[in-house]
């Protein structure tokens, strides 16, 4: 079943690692918002966690209206959460001299996200699956086609040097993907010109949406098709 969903993921468009964040982040959120609102222990993790990260909290309670239309489980969750950090936000106002430093510093602390753990954990998991299966030749080739963003690239760069398969190909063929987007990208610029407008290519008009997912990666489904 995992490699069924690698598999879709790396004949899709967009990046897979980037899409594989996504889809567990809202896999994550929707189970907390079904099964965990009222459940304590978790409310218990939730707070000694301080809360979800900042983009998880935006995600939370658009998942919430999306899929009750409504939020009132996100508004459990985030008064609880609330009620912890106005806590130390009272401490800090209270303190004096070092005390208050150290108050300030431990408000100033990002949440321990609960959804940051799970996507951590699902991503760890991608690469690992996907660097196992560089031994394949049709794996190898899907993972050198594929919509890669820089840092996922690299993310894999750094963790295939420790295992073996067929990478350098995969990397070589990566590499070669950028060079294009790169060439692509210059071909818009210089065609842009009013002379040379009829010389543009279709390949050149989307360069600019190719190097966004590049440099910035596959940050919603709507940008996969």
């Amino acid at each position: 079943m995992a490699d069924m969903h690698l598999a879709e993921l790396l004949e899709s468009s967009g990046c897979p690692l980037c899409r594989t964040r996504l889809r567990e982040a809202r896999r994550h959120l929707g189970s907390v918002l079904y099964e965990s609102v009222n459940d304590p222990a978790f409310r218990d993790r939730l707070l000694a966690a301080r809360g979800f990260c900042r983009a998880h909290s935006q995600q939370l309670l658009a998942a919430n209206r999306a899929g009750a239309g409504g939020s009132l489980g996100a508004a459990i969750l985030f008064g609880s959460v609330i009620r912890k950090r106005l806590a130390e936000l009272k401490k800090v106002a209270d303190g004096r001299g070092r005390p208050m430093d150290r108050d300030l510093e431990l408000a100033r602390r990002p949440a321990s996200c609960p959804t940051c753990e799970q996507v951590e954990s699902a991503q760890a998991s991608a690469v690992s699956r996907l660097l196992d299966r560089t031994s394949d030749e049709h794996w190898r080739l899907a993972l050198a086609a594929a919509e890669l963003c820089l840092d996922d690239l690299l993310l894999l760069a750094a963790a295939a040097d420790r295992r073996s398969g067929r990478w350098s190909e995969v990397f070589g063929a990566q590499i070669g993907r950028v060079e294009g987007i790169a060439a692509r990208l210059e071909g818009f610029a210089y065609n842009s010109s009013y002379d040379r407008l009829h010389l543009m290519t279709d390949a050149e008009r989307r360069a600019s949406d190719e190097a966004a997912v590049l440099l910035g990666g596959t940050v919603s489904e709507a940008q996969a098709r």
